[in-house]
């Protein structure tokens, strides 16, 4: 990912152009160098909780399974179910603590 150095807003490595700004990548080498000098990198941990499984209902493959993920200042719960033939579903919920 890299960032707009006219607008700071985050695009694909590959885009030559920024959809924000219209601003061409290599127009101005100054700036962008300046830009990325100015970059602040990724948080290391991803902002990954600890995630608890737990599978509920009665056998099959139907049966739905939900995790549970703690990350800081909110709750998220994933559930998903696969009902064949009709297909599948997901639900997911995020809650502030």
């Amino acid at each position: 990912m890299k960032i707009c150095p006219v607008c700071e807003s985050t695009l694909f490595d590959d885009m030559d152009t920024c959809f924000g700004c219209l601003y061409r990548f290599g127009s101005d080498p100054a700036l962008e160098a300046a830009r990325s000098a100015k970059a602040v990198p990724w948080p290391v941990d991803g902002g990954e909780g600890e995630c608890a499984a737990s599978r509920g209902g009665e056998g099959g493959s139907a049966a739905p399974t939900a995790q549970e993920m703690s990350v800081p200042g909110w709750r998220l719960r994933v559930r998903s179910e696969g009902l064949q033939p009709r297909g599948s579903s997901l639900t997911i919920e995020i809650e502030p603590v």
